[in-house]
């Protein structure tokens, strides 16, 4: 997504009325919505960022790239509550990948929580999150593969 940031004002202006365009055809379309959600992210306009994730979030929860951006918009603003919130959200509709890993480890270096501990508490949150939407036999699985 670096192309974005590669942008002149100019160009960046451009692209996002072209977005404006064609979300004004096609309200529903992901990428568009998402690569809107990221230009207000590059100009740090958080809370309309916010708002285009959450919607993209609540229309189709396994699209990864909404949790991963809104991470990355709530660490840009030091919002450590919502962050984890956001993980949350992603862990419990199964959408975590090592991307989401990492993002949540450099969240916990944020708050000086080495990786170790980091991982650990990831972990805890996995079992819980299956704990929670009944999947008690992938949870025991989880665990025997951890040694817990």
């Amino acid at each position: 997504m670096n192309y974005i940031n590669e942008m002149n004002e100019c160009e960046a202006n451009q692209f996002e009325d072209f977005l404006d365009k064609y979300l004004k055809m096609d309200p529903n379309a992901e990428v568009a919505n998402f690569l809107k959600a990221y230009a207000l992210f590059e100009k740090k306009e958080y809370e309309k960022a916010l708002d285009v994730l959450h919607k993209l979030e609540k229309k189709n929860p396994k699209y990864l790239g909404a949790y991963d951006l809104a991470i990355q918009v709530e660490m840009a603003q030091g919002n450590f509550v919502a962050i984890k919130k956001e993980f949350q959200k992603a862990i419990d509709c199964d959408q975590f990948d090592n991307t989401l890993t990492q993002r949540w480890i450099q969240y916990c270096a944020m708050q000086g929580i080495n990786q170790s501990t980091a991982q650990k508490m990831l972990d805890n949150l996995m079992i819980k999150s299956l704990e929670k939407r009944g999947k008690v036999k992938e949870a025991e699985q989880f665990k025997k593969k951890l040694g817990y």
